[in-house]
């Protein structure tokens, strides 16, 4: 369980602190090994955790003190690549490959985000270093991933409503607690469909290689189960049916 004093941080910068100093501990039930219960129970904690961390963010947002509001999501971010890890290990326990690599995208993502809005945080970077060595023991490589370039009509900050570029906000970045982001509309044109080695979302994986196994799980992809319920043999049987009613 967590130190129950961290409920009760009255700054984010505090929140690290006593993160740091109960990090030893929550580190044990960020491995394969380590008890299902306890790790649901550490799971709750943080869940519950997040809700008080938000609640700070708005509370500092609407008193206008963005500094602290800043702060407070950066360890948003922080937490929650904690809690999509906990959820891949329980994934993996339950034999559930698929949830678990999108647990494991979804923790990686949060821990380089926070990592990069925290230079000066050891505990950040050091996650960021975690989640790749769990990358590379944990699950089989994955050759190749999709990206795709698109033309768009336009593309909007997610902050403001504006046409991304012209309001000053940048993709991103934290503005009184809440990050920015550019979204792209009304897509006009697909321009190419690319096979990448380090792709912007491990989310686009290829889930069908040599002969449509899964390279994730070695299982046949549910697309190639699809595709190959109807044999050639048994086409050619519906072909004979139909020139025998003829």
């Amino acid at each position: 369980m967590i130190d129950e004093d961290e409920e009760c941080a009255s700054t984010a910068s505090e929140l690290f602190a006593l993160l740091e100093k109960s990090w030893t501990h929550i580190a044990r039930h960020l491995t394969v090994s380590y008890s299902q219960r306890r790790k649901k129970l550490l799971l709750q904690d943080f869940e519950s955790k997040l809700r008080a961390i938000e609640q700070n963010v708005q509370g500092h947002a609407t008193a206008n003190n963005s500094d602290e509001a800043n702060h407070w999501r950066r360890a948003d971010f922080f937490v929650r690549s904690i809690v999509h890890e906990l959820e891949m290990w329980l994934a993996i326990h339950e034999d559930k490959a698929p949830a678990a690599w999108t647990a494991f995208c979804s923790a990686e993502g949060y821990a380089m985000r926070a990592a990069g809005w925290l230079p000066d945080c050891s505990l950040a970077q050091e996650r960021v270093r975690h989640l790749a060595e769990v990358e590379r023991v944990v699950f089989p490589n994955q050759p190749w991933f999709i990206s795709s370039g698109l033309i768009v009509s336009k593309e909007t900050c997610t902050l403001c409503g504006s046409e991304y570029g012209t309001c000053g906000h940048v993709a991103g970045e934290i503005y009184n607690g809440t990050v920015a982001w550019r979204r792209g509309e009304e897509i006009k044109e697909v321009l190419e469909v690319s096979f990448v080695k380090d792709p912007s979302d491990k989310n686009c994986r290829i889930t069908g290689v040599n002969g449509g196994i899964d390279p994730l799980t070695g299982e046949p992809s549910p697309a190639i189960k699809g595709k190959t319920q109807l044999t050639p043999k048994g086409r050619r049987r519906k072909s004979r049916w139909k020139r025998r009613k003829r």
